[in-house]
């Protein structure tokens, strides 16, 4: 994340169309996840069927304190949760190319399918390439 990124506003957006999901431990918030189902029109350039409902991931964070605990695990597989009982039966997500754990996360540990590259509009310069990923979740 940069200094430009996120901003206050997009949280509040995120507890405003509760779409905020929070790990919490003794009161204390531990990680955080956005679960959305908004997909960007960059996701169209690169040939992704943006009519096809989907979950989509944004504002992955967790605290220090708590890495290696397994709750971003816990993050993605609520993803996958939400998306089946959606009726939804796709989960995309996109993440800056130099983001290894996130990459090591969606790549290897869940097995996401890599479709392509994007460059995100309206972040501002200069354009940010992030890879573009997504996972088909089967049906119950």
């Amino acid at each position: 994340w940069s200094g430009e990124y996120p901003l206050k506003q997009q949280f509040e957006n995120d507890i405003n169309n509760e779409h905020l999901w929070l790990a919490i431990e003794n009161d204390d918030i531990l990680a955080v996840i956005a679960l959305t189902t908004e997909q960007t029109d960059d996701y169209k350039r690169i040939g992704c069927n943006t009519n096809l409902p989907s979950i989509v991931p944004h504002r992955i964070a967790v605290h220090p304190k708590a890495q290696g605990k397994g709750i971003a695990t816990k993050l993605f597989q609520k993803a996958e949760d939400l998306s089946i009982e959606m009726g939804y039966n796709c989960v995309r997500i996109d993440t800056h190319k130099n983001n290894i754990a996130m990459l090591y996360m969606i790549e290897k540990k869940f097995n996401y399918k890599y479709i392509g590259e994007i460059t995100l509009s309206g972040r501002g310069p200069p354009a940010e390439l992030r890879n573009l990923y997504e996972k088909q979740i089967p049906e119950l």
